[in-house]
């Protein structure tokens, strides 16, 4: 997987090498031995929009088989670290849901599918793929805390 950072310098509570880190290892708990590497993250972050928005994942360029080779993440800036760690997790899982396929995105009408159900204006916190993104990313923060707190007993 490649991950470029966009107008992040200073912006994120992170350094960059973190949340890189972060996002493979979200990406490793989310696909398993389910192979990423033709998958390419942009990373940006963004002023709050009214309507409360903390993230957004957004693809475009679908291969022949009509998944998403890229994919923006849009971050808000200035997040908590919370705030921000499980806004990147819950984007994640989006990721992970357009790459296998399980949530897909028609480009022309921009029409969104979920294992082939259509998307007829339910309210977008009710819908399939926003629930399972709100059920996972508190469990991938904390085996990332984890991860990272094993890590730093190690060293000690």
């Amino acid at each position: 997987m490649k991950i470029l950072f966009h107008d992040t310098q200073g912006k994120m509570p992170f350094e960059q090498t973190y949340v890189d880190q972060a996002v493979r290892f979200f990406a490793d708990t989310l696909f398993g031995d389910t192979c990423y590497n033709n998958l390419h993250l942009e990373i940006a972050l963004t002023e709050p929009e009214e309507d409360g928005c903390l993230g957004e994942t957004i693809t475009y360029d679908f291969d022949e088989v009509s998944t998403p080779e890229f994919i923006d993440i849009t971050l808000v800036k200035h997040l908590s670290d919370e705030d921000f760690m499980t806004t990147l997790a819950h984007e994640m899982v989006h990721v992970w849901q357009l790459a296998t396929g399980s949530l897909i995105v028609d480009e022309e009408t921009l029409n969104i599918s979920w294992h082939k159900f259509v998307n007829h204006g339910d309210d977008y916190n009710d819908t399939p793929w926003e629930q399972e993104a709100n059920e996972y990313e508190s469990i991938l923060v904390d085996k990332w805390k984890h991860h990272v707190d094993a890590a730093k007993n190690q060293k000690t």
